[in-house]
């Protein structure tokens, strides 16, 4: 970047920042790894495994979308899934999966139990520095708003008088 030719300053604080975040990505999601490799897999990844698809879906689609804003120097979409929705969900099942083991085997875990806290608090955190490199990534390019007035999106009436409100849609209404 330093021999990079431009009338603009570069703006290596934030550079600085996100280089960070994506440092404490992969140093959370290689302990992460560390953490599942103790945890018991029936109560915590086949019970809810269509809840781990969902957020690591999120994680993914954050990453891709961060990856092809740094590549191409566009804005980010302006909507995303969220990390943090998905987490919830996922860390409200595994709780409901635990509990309904731990009540048919009072005895059947140990330290795999604190490994699964572990793991959740771990994932907690990916989220956090999920949402930080997204929100970091928005400062450097902006965010691509889809749904604005005044746009090549024609109106469709909602029955509301308020010539501010209403939706947008990609089909032209005839009248």
């Amino acid at each position: 970047m330093k021999n990079e030719l431009g009338l603009l300053p570069k703006p290596l604080r934030h550079y600085r920042r996100v280089v960070l975040a994506i440092q404490k990505i992969l140093d959370l999601l290689t302990g992460l790894r560390k953490i599942r490799e103790n945890i018991p897999r029936k109560e915590t990844v086949s019970d809810v495994f269509k809840e781990r698809r969902d957020f690591m879906s999120c994680v993914c689609i954050a990453l891709f979308a961060c990856q092809h804003a740094f590549q191409t120097r566009e804005p980010l979409p302006q909507f995303l899934p969220s990390a943090r929705h998905a987490f919830e969900v996922l860390e409200t099942s595994m709780n409901e999966s635990l509990g309904l083991a731990h009540e048919q085997h009072r005895d059947a875990f140990g330290i795999s139990l604190v490994y699964s806290f572990a793991e959740q608090e771990v994932v907690k955190e990916l989220v956090v520095s999920l949402e930080e490199l997204l929100e970091l990534s928005g400062r450097l390019f902006g965010t691509r708003a889809w749904l604005l007035p005044g746009s090549e999106w024609e109106r469709v009436e909602t029955g509301v008088s308020d010539v501010d409100q209403g939706w947008y849609s990609t089909w032209k209404q005839e009248v």
